[in-house]
């Protein structure tokens, strides 16, 4: 199932007009207007239908027929993000309605939406405002609304909207009914980012038909393309997203021999407060949660808060953030909890174990602030059904950076736990995150301690820009050009990023086989093996090579990490793998075990280290009571690029 995001266009249509006085009828404020300029109408003018994209009939029913546009200009040497200036508010929450068959029945309806003429009642005009000054918030007027049209002595035009539509069997909207509250926000004392909404809901708000659109701006123009994408004159294109996230969970493995037959999780104690953790240290449970808001079913009251990012073409999309009260906790895995002997854990990821029926998601609220790690702890039965043995298995645990768990509006997460062999020597876990909507990001998730958190992206080398997470694959893929594979990893020591140094902490290996791939396959267990008997193993062969990888410093946008929705993870180090050709790879990450000499013990010899990931060597003797670090712990995560 694929997110939808919905496209609304605003398309100029030319009106002749007298060039005896050279006036517009209809906004007063227009500035500079000369012949040629034209209506501002709402439509559709969608190009071939792509993945995410909804068609004209259903964007429409989705939005309930009707969204609520906000719109102004600025002039030319006016910041386009100030509070706009006296008579340059174009659209101030105006609604805009759908009818199918009106199209070109006037002048601003040129695909079936209209909104001139239209008069709303006072208690619907009470629930849509906007913020003018940091104390005070203006209803909207019930006048009937007005044609408008393009200003060519403006230097922009800034569109944003919002829709909440009817409830199921309601005659009415959320809006209409009291149920949800808009508020824009143009104070000159909020950030740029911070021109966006403020949506308080009651409880009785349905915010699964609660829709936000990206920030669309228009630079001027000449107009003479009535065609155009995102120009004066032309097409002005409103993205929709849903306010809501969607997660859903399922687990399988792959050990050769045996089943899993029994889960267990650990949860967070419910009275905690909400945090984005998953699986604590508690007590064993037939389900595991995030503690998280979430609205899984209804009830959730208070604030969403709808802000958007720089002005660039791919960080215009609304981020929500919410306070409030929720009806519960987030709990999964109940279904998981549920494999026996009969019927054990699924073994592919096409085909695991899910944490509800199908595979369906649930729906949360989004999550795209939050700061905290992932967490993950549980046990599990391994069943040989041949024997009738089994392996206990108790407290595997991983930790996932949390910048790769910032639930987004309007993306589906699915996270998928695969258990191997490593983990008996030790277990592993690979964590899959894969989101749906512009595109797929998928994170792959070693569950060991310490963590390895590794995702492939698409560069467009004629582009220069990554244009895409790669995902819904078992391995990564090779690109041909102009495209490249990059891999990134992120390291996770504890509760903090490692940072990584090649060739001291981290090394990379290449060109990893087996000659013998049916019986002893490449697996981080055997990989661990060969390395730590110095390449002497008659199976397992490979290469270092820690110039095929460079270290990403995370410190700004060139040295950050790209995430799925075109904007750049910076503060994370990483280390990048460009451009992969087929085969086996591999990341070796050293940490040190914890010692505490004796006193007067000498730990300048190059083999003593200050931190657990050991590039910070000691010197002088120890005192007795300092904590140092040998190099002795090391993990590893297999990268196979088809």
């Amino acid at each position: 199932m694929k997110t939808k995001y919905l496209i609304l266009a605003a398309t100029a249509i030319t009106m002749m007009v007298s060039c005896a006085d050279e006036k517009f009828v209809g906004d007063p404020t227009l500035q500079g207007a000369a012949d040629g300029e034209g209506a501002i109408s709402f439509n559709y003018n969608l190009p071939a239908i792509t993945r995410g994209e909804s068609d004209h009939a259903t964007s429409a029913a989705n939005l309930g027929n009707q969204f609520i546009v906000w719109g102004e200009k600025s002039s030319g040497s006016e910041d386009t993000y100030s509070a706009p200036a006296a008579g340059h508010i174009v659209f101030p929450n105006y609604q805009v309605n759908y009818t199918s068959g009106t199209a070109n029945n006037t002048t601003s309806n040129s695909k079936d939406w209209e909104y001139v003429g239209y008069t709303h009642s006072t208690n619907y005009q009470a629930n849509i405002t906007y913020k003018a000054s940091a104390s005070s918030a203006v209803t909207g007027s019930t006048a009937a609304q007005t044609i408008k049209y393009w200003d060519y002595a403006a230097g922009s035009y800034t569109f944003t909207a919002v829709s909440a539509s009817k409830l199921d069997g309601s005659s009415k909207t959320d809006i209409e009914n009291g149920y949800v509250k808009i508020q824009k926000n143009i104070d000159d004392n909020d950030k740029a980012s911070e021109k966006g909404y403020k949506i308080t809901v009651t409880a009785n708000a349905d915010l699964t038909k609660l829709y936000f659109s990206d920030r669309t701006i228009i630079p001027h123009g000449t107009g003479t393309d009535r065609n155009a994408t995102n120009a004066y004159g032309g097409n002005v294109t409103l993205k929709f997203r849903n306010a809501l996230s969607q997660i859903r969970a399922g687990v399988y493995e792959t050990i050769p021999g045996y089943a899993i037959s029994d889960i267990k999780f650990y949860v967070n104690n419910a009275s905690e407060p909400p945090t984005q953790e998953l699986l604590a240290q508690v007590s064993s449970t037939d389900a595991f949660g995030a503690l998280c808001p979430n609205i899984k079913g209804s009830g959730y009251a208070g604030d969403l808060t709808v802000t958007y990012s720089e002005e660039t073409a791919t960080l215009n999309q609304p981020v929500v953030s919410a306070s409030g009260t929720v009806n519960s906790n987030l709990i999964l895995g109940t279904n998981i909890s549920t494999v026996t002997t009969a019927d054990p854990l699924g073994t592919s990821a096409t085909d695991p174990t899910w944490d509800t029926a199908a595979g369906a998601y649930t729906t949360v609220l989004p999550q795209g602030a939050h700061t905290t790690n992932l967490k993950l702890k549980c046990d599990y039965t391994l069943y040989n059904s041949v024997s009738g043995e089994t392996i206990e298995i108790t407290g595997a645990t991983a930790e996932v950076p949390y910048q790769y768990l910032q639930w987004k509006p309007n993306y589906k997460y699915t996270y998928l736990f695969k258990i191997t062999d490593e983990k008996l020597y030790p277990i592993t876990f690979d964590a899959i995150e894969i989101t749906n909507s512009d595109g797929l990001a998928e994170y792959i998730t070693i569950v060991n301690e310490p963590s390895i958190t590794t995702f492939g992206a698409i560069y467009n080398i004629e582009q220069s820009k990554y244009t895409a997470y790669q995902a819904g694959k078992n391995e990564y893929q090779a690109q041909t050009s102009p495209n490249r594979l990059d891999v990134f990893a992120t390291i996770m020591d504890g509760s903090s990023v490692a940072t990584p140094v090649l060739g001291t902490n981290v090394n990379i290996y290449k060109n990893i086989s087996s000659s013998d791939a049916t019986n002893f396959p490449v697996t981080e267990k055997s990989l661990a093996e060969a390395i730590a008997e110095s390449g002497a193993s008659e199976k397992i062969t490979y290469t270092l090579d820690n110039a095929i990888a460079a270290v990403r410093s995370g410190a700004d946008a060139a040295n950050g990490i790209p995430s799925e929705d075109g904007n750049t993870i910076t503060g994370v180090p990483a280390i990048k793998l460009a451009n992969l050709a087929a085969g086996t790879y591999a990341i070796e990450y050293i940490n040190g075990k914890a010692y505490t000499p004796e006193a007067d013990t000498d730990v300048s010899d190059g083999t003593w280290f200050t931190n657990v990931q050991c590039t910070t060597t000691a010197t002088g003797t120890a005192n007795g009571s300092t904590t140092y670090y040998k190099r002795e712990n090391k993990t590893y995560k297999v990268i196979v690029v088809q």
